[in-house]
């Protein structure tokens, strides 16, 4: 844990101001998985990407309870900046449990169900992703491991989420084919 305090010092020490604004930025697109919610709406919506939409929320709904229901308590870690008090942060600081981080593992799940239908598309969203994750550490909210256990859950989560609902589409279309 020594180390992870050490890293957060050492990313305030070299924040660069002109960055500030964007990172509390990125960080603000994660609040509550708010950005990645209404994109899942908007891909429900049209029929070309309603797959992609299902799994977001697929994803999305599956890191929720397995991240901030079940994960969260469990572990129920202090943020950094309760441990460590000349951590100075960007933004408003949470109150819950700080692992695992909640804006990575909504972050990753749905850029990774995104990826998983469209590369183009996922590619971009992954980049999305990775800033909202890294400003977790730069906003001083999260140690690197809870940053770290965020990206992998979602990862997960986003291809569990991709292979269940596959088998589900498969076995419909197949289950229509077969009536008609």
């Amino acid at each position: 844990m020594a180390w992870e305090l050490e890293s957060l010092s050492w990313i305030q020490d070299h924040r660069i101001e002109i960055l500030n604004p964007v990172m509390k930025f990125f960080s603000f697109l994660g609040n509550k998985g708010w950005f990645w919610i209404v994109l899942a709406l908007v891909l429900l919506a049209m029929n070309r990407t309603r797959r992609t939409g299902i799994e977001m929320a697929a994803a999305m709904l599956l890191m929720f309870i397995v991240g901030n229901l079940l994960l969260k308590h469990v572990f129920d870690r202090v943020r950094p900046y309760e441990v460590h008090q000349a951590l100075v942060t960007l933004g408003a600081r949470p109150h819950d449990a700080s692992f695992p981080s909640g804006h990575s593992m909504q972050a990753f799940a749905a850029s990774t169900a995104i990826f998983l239908n469209n590369k183009k598309w996922g590619a971009a969203s992954l980049v999305v992703a990775s800033l909202i994750a890294l400003s977790r550490l730069y906003n001083g909210m999260h140690y690197p491991t809870d940053v770290i256990a965020g990206v992998i859950l979602g990862i997960a989560a986003g291809c569990i989420s991709h292979i269940l609902v596959s088998r589900y589409m498969d076995r419909r279309k197949s289950s229509n084919t077969d009536t008609q």
